[in-house]
């Protein structure tokens, strides 16, 4: 009996350091993991300061609304809107955009076309029309312009 127990008592020694050991890889692999976690969010952190100064180096969009307002009396069409850019950009931008506020009379047809017209690095035109009995009482388009 002395015999097996002294196995036990042997056993349990080598589970007992088996167990530090691995307790200290354990310890080992956290902290590695934790250098690296650390080493990759500073990469990332520095990556999107890199992103953030070229997209602020570059001359941004600009935006802005235009149009007319005139209920009860309709304004008259077609409307025409030049914009000046606030700084220019060095060539002729791209520009979006869409009907921003449309009233109408609800008697007749709705017939209206919005465009561009004239279009450069300092300014932009545009042009919104309407044809037949349609009566507009507001309409309002929103734009972007942005370097190509």
């Amino acid at each position: 009996m002395g015999d097996s127990y002294e196995k036990v008592e042997d056993a349990l020694k080598h589970i007992k350091i088996d167990m530090q050991k691995l307790k200290i890889s354990t310890a080992f692999m956290d902290n590695r993991l934790k250098r690296t976690g650390n080493r990759l969010t500073h990469r990332m952190s520095t990556f999107l300061r890199e992103i953030e100064l070229k997209i602020s180096s570059k001359p941004g969009c600009q935006s802005g609304t235009l149009g007319d307002k005139g209920f009860p009396t309709p304004p008259t069409f077609p409307i025409r809107r030049t914009v000046r850019f606030d700084p220019p950009f060095s060539t002729p931008p791209a520009i979006v955009f869409g009907l921003h506020s449309l009233d109408v009379h609800h008697g007749f047809n709705l017939r209206i076309t919005a465009e561009v017209v004239h279009l450069s690095e300092s300014s932009f035109s545009f042009k919104i029309r309407t044809w037949g009995d349609t009566v507009v009482y507001i309409s309002r388009v929103s734009w972007m312009a942005c370097p190509k």
